[in-house]
């Protein structure tokens, strides 16, 4: 087996087919709030599942839960900076709000409540001041960043903890509160309580609205994304904005392009697979042993970011290291064909999950079980795979990125291949 040196083409190749990975493994757990109630992707336990639904459950959370955002989210930190190497700064910020538009249009009229395009073009809007750091110091303020973000997520969940029986005390963290106080309170834990162990009235009233109409379901999908929008202060913001200026301390070190030894990148893919692996295992556990009940889960919120990130460096030093010794070629070709249109895939899978779960469709929601979700999500790679390949041996952009490209530079590039 022999290395090959890593080439300009190669290096393009390799985010393209990270791309491709990212954007494809997103569907996994984007399936479950595609094709089910929403408080199903939070707590498994909402739907009395089967033992192989448990499994794939296991499965899936190990191995992709948060460790596909954050290799979609290194990789959009990357590209920033390819994309503004030599360019004004207007076509970055055009770029961007062109961005934040096809996420209102996926988000809102598409009805993608876990839409990640208007928090990613937001995100995009501060890295543009990032771009010119030293791999050195983008790295430090991802750290810091992250840790930022699990400090909230701890400081939450032992809040929530502390007031899981408020209504049996008159103190909080050993500090005496009022009558208005403690019935507040109660209210708060009451309606966190109802987001993870919904009533069989909630469950039922979220179906009915997805699967009614359009309208109906375009009414209940505006309440929960602004719900998600308000949020993002508080912790999507922080998730984003450090693992994309991690994306970047990457690119800079040349680690994304391949152009460390083959070396490191096997000792990236032991240490990464064997910490995530084995921390998301924990969390697993912890999971099953408290009921995924969110008042239970304060050592998970402190190693969310430490699993999620230990998956996603091991599989980007394992498709590095085959694209460096040439292997798995034919795979790579259909990955990099789906990362080239990683916008138009993206997108495409709200689409499905419009037709296929919503009322302006076939209004599967509900009606599928995990283990069936994920032979519709084998499909949908099947297809996306087949149509990502079929369109760019014939066009030179995603038909989505085409639109965002012109739009970006108020002027459209030639769509179809010279034969």
């Amino acid at each position: 087996m022999t290395e090959s040196p890593t080439n300009l083409n190669n290096r393009i190749e390799i985010l393209d087919v990270l791309r491709g990975f990212a954007v494809l493994g997103i569907l996994l757990l984007n399936i479950l709030m595609f094709g089910q109630v929403s408080f199903y992707y939070l707590n498994p336990s909402v739907i009395q599942g089967t033992s192989t639904d448990w499994v794939i459950w296991a499965l899936i959370d190990i191995s992709a839960e948060g460790a596909m955002r954050a290799l979609f989210s290194i990789l959009f930190g990357a590209g920033v900076l390819l994309f503004t190497k030599n360019k004004p700064a207007s076509f970055h910020f055009k770029r961007s709000l062109w961005l934040l538009c096809f996420g209102i249009v996926d988000a809102y009229f598409l009805l993608w409540f876990g839409d990640i395009l208007i928090l990613y073009a937001l995100v995009s809007f501060i890295l543009y001041f990032f771009k010119d750091l030293k791999p050195q110091t983008l790295l430090i303020i991802s750290i810091v960043l992250l840790a930022f973000n699990s400090l909230i997520s701890f400081g939450t969940m032992k809040f929530l903890n502390e007031i899981k029986d408020i209504d049996q005390k008159n103190t909080i963290f050993n500090q005496k509160i009022s009558e208005n106080e403690k019935k507040d309170l109660i209210e708060l834990r009451d309606l966190v309580y109802g987001v993870f162990y919904p009533t069989s009235d909630d469950i039922s009233n979220e179906l009915n609205q997805r699967k009614e109409s359009y309208a109906s379901a375009f009414q209940w999908n505006m309440h929960e994304k602004n719900l998600a929008i308000k949020s993002y202060i508080f912790s999507s913001f922080w998730d984003v904005i450090s693992v994309m200026i991690l994306g970047m301390s990457l690119f800079k070190y040349r680690i994304l392009q391949g152009g460390l030894s083959s070396l490191f990148y096997i000792r990236l893919i032991i240490v990464g697979l064997v910490v995530g692996v084995s921390v998301n295992s924990f969390e697993v556990w912890s999971a099953f042993e408290s009921n995924s009940s969110i008042f239970d889960s304060r050592i998970t919120s402190l190693t969310y970011d430490v699993g999620r990130l230990g998956m996603a460096f091991g599989y980007l030093g394992l498709i590095i290291l085959i694209i460096k010794f040439d292997k798995a070629v034919k795979l790579r070709y259909y990955l990099s064909n789906v990362g080239k249109m990683a916008l138009t895939n993206y997108l495409l899978q709200s689409i499905f999950g419009l037709i296929l779960f919503s009322g302006a469709g076939f209004g599967l929601v509900g009606e599928l079980s995990r283990s069936q979700l994920y032979i519709v999500v084998f499909c949908i790679w099947v297809y996306q795979l087949s149509f990502s390949s079929w369109w760019m041996s014939r066009y030179n952009f995603g038909p989505f990125e085409w639109i965002w490209r012109g739009l970006t530079y108020s002027k459209f590039p030639k769509l179809i291949k010279a034969k």
